[in-house]
Parts: structure tokens; sequence; C-alpha cells
């Protein structure tokens, strides 16, 4: 479970290389200020002045991972913080989080995290003090490395 605070710092900082593209930078700072919001790539893409395979291609090169990954994990990591410090039901905090099913959001939270919503409930209560000192916002690598092994996991699953 300490990995996924590891995990989830890479969302905060972009891949060293840069994309020299401040439209980027703008996107990603919507997509941090409201990750439950319905976003889609040629909306995302047209706001950024670009072409949707552009898009997506400067996206990756600037944050390390597809677009839909950086949504996915963004979402993980506010689900995680609500479930752990809030008593606010599953499914309300799924769909507060972006989700469009609970299906969704059991199975993208258990690849990102190792657990269910339901046992990092119970695992990962802690007091809001304790929110700031908490490791799990702080690694960059181990997120695209474990970004890397998810993705070969799928392959050879077939999903």
């Amino acid at each position: 479970a300490e990995w996924l605070g590891t995990c989830l710092a890479a969302l905060h900082e972009p891949s060293s290389a840069g994309s020299g593209y401040p439209a980027i930078d703008r996107i990603v700072q919507n997509l941090r200020e409201e990750p439950g919001r319905t976003w889609t790539l040629p909306g995302l893409a047209r706001k950024a002045g670009m072409h949707p395979s552009y898009f997506s291609q400067k996206f990756r090169q600037r944050m390390g991972m597809p677009l839909t990954k950086y949504l996915a994990l963004l979402r993980v990591e506010r689900a995680a913080h609500l479930i752990a410090f809030t008593a606010q039901p599953l499914a309300e905090i799924a769909f507060a989080s972006g989700f469009r099913s609970l299906s969704q959001f059991n199975r993208v939270f258990k690849a990102v995290t190792g657990s269910t919503p339901g046992e990092h409930r119970r695992g990962h209560r802690r007091s809001p003090a304790s929110a700031a000192a908490s490791p799990a916002f702080q690694n960059t690598r181990l997120l695209k490395n474990q970004g890397r092994q998810t993705s070969r996991s799928r392959k050879s699953t077939g999903t």
C-alpha cells in the first residue's frame, strides 16, 4: 500500500523532458482541479488548440503516460483520499471522483492500489492531521514503473 503514495506523487510532477506547450500545462492544471468532471480527448485538444492525435502525443510526452491513465490515476487519488478521510458512501465517492460506474471504479481502484475501495477504507482510515504527513503523494518514478507493469499484465491477460 505504501507504493500507492509514491505512485500518486508522479501525477503532480511532469516528465522532466518538458513539453514546450503551455497549453498542455494548462490542461493538466484543469484536470488536477476537476478530476471528477467528464473530460474527452477531442474537448481537451480543442481547448489546447491542437488536433486530438497531436494533443495526445504531446500530453504523453509531457506527463510520461497517456491521458486516460493520467486521468484514471487522478481519480483514484481523489477517491483514495475521500475513502480514507471521510465517511461518504463508496458509491458517492466513485461518482464524485468521475467514475461512470461502480464496476469501473472497483476495477480501476484495485488495479492502481492493489486493494478494493472497501479494503482501502478498512486499512487506511487516518485522522486528517496525518494526511499531510502521509507519504501517499511523494515519489515519481514508481508510478511510471507501475504503469508499465500494469500495461504488460493487461497484454498478457488480454484485457
